[in-house]
């Protein structure tokens, strides 16, 4: 990797039972002496392997401004978390949230870490094995951090809503990008609080027509709609953005398909798009919202913002 106060900055510990920090992201050390002080460091050993533990403190004392975090000026932020084995704590909460702080979690397991942990504690796709193939796994982590586009944006919802999810499948998105959207959605559905009693999700798909595979009352577990996501085909054809919004008032957010509007659960729609759509957008995101479904607006590719702001509500950032 290319290292420097103007290029990644890197930081370095040791856990166990305890953390050891070894250097922060604001070292004065030159890319030599880090490389250096990294051969010379010696196994300090603090009891239990508490990985919750560790990824809680480097999310509290490693990426933050005075540590030498360059969050707030937008910098990509990763951790890559080595274990040589299961965890002693939990590991949920912890992952869970630097996560939803955008922060893109890599890991690399010897031969005794658990897999299915490893797997949970990582953003989707950035799971890796330090088993017999050290050096593709270093290519690997290395192109993730150089080719890394834009961190999923976490969306933060109250405990009981209805989410409805309109994804533009058109043409023009590309099959890269698309790819993008089912890692936001991944991630995003993973820190929700997925049930018959909280959270519900559908998914609309559209690009000259709308369709949902998924209403508020096709799954109930978070696994089954994770597997939806995983496979969710990309499309053809042209954006019709408008159609999708009005499809999703009379067809999604009903109490038929298993919207709880008439409990007063909050509405919600994520409406996913690469931007100008080939319809009238206005009036349909406008009756949309005047149903009472607060609208969110997310652009992938170029999209501009002025086409965002026909859709989102308001306050449009």
């Amino acid at each position: 990797l290319n290292v420097g106060e103007n290029a990644n900055r890197v930081g370095l510990a040791q856990f166990g039972e305890n953390v050891k920090e070894e250097f922060m992201l604001n070292t004065d050390k030159s890319k030599t002496e880090i490389l250096s002080s990294i051969r010379s460091m010696t196994l300090r050993s603090t009891g239990e392997r508490l990985i919750g533990n560790a990824i809680e403190y480097a999310h509290k004392n490693f990426l933050t401004s005075a540590a030498g975090s360059r969050v707030s000026e937008g910098f990509k932020q990763f951790l890559l978390v080595i274990a040589a084995g299961e965890s002693a704590d939990g590991i949920v909460q912890a992952s869970r949230s630097i996560k939803q702080h955008a922060v893109t979690v890599l890991t690399a397991g010897l031969a005794k870490a658990d897999p299915r942990e490893m797997q949970y504690i990582s953003s989707h796709g950035h799971n890796y094995k330090l088993v017999g193939n050290l050096q593709q796994v270093q290519q690997k982590i290395k192109s993730a951090i150089e080719t890394w586009t834009d961190a999923p944006v976490p969306c933060m919802f109250d405990v009981v809503a209805d989410i409805a999810f309109i994804v533009d499948q058109s043409s023009s998105i590309r099959s890269k990008n698309f790819q993008l959207v089912r890692d936001f959605l991944t991630n995003t559905i993973r820190g929700l609080d997925m049930s018959e009693e909280n959270i519900k999700i559908a998914v609309v798909l559209y690009s000259d027509y709308p369709r949902a595979d998924v209403h508020f009352n096709t799954f109930s577990s978070k696994t089954d709609i994770l597997r939806y996501v995983s496979s969710m085909p990309y499309g053809r054809g042209k954006t019709y953005t408008g159609a999708a919004l009005k499809f999703a008032k009379n067809s999604v957010f009903t109490k038929a398909r298993g919207s709880r509007r008439h409990q007063q659960v909050q509405q919600i729609a994520v409406v996913i798009t690469d931007g100008k759509s080939m319809d009238n957008v206005a009036p349909a995101a406008a009756e949309l919202r005047k149903s009472g479904v607060t609208v969110f607006a997310v652009g992938i590719k170029d999209t501009k913002e002025d086409d965002l702001r026909e859709i989102a509500s308001y306050p449009y950032k």
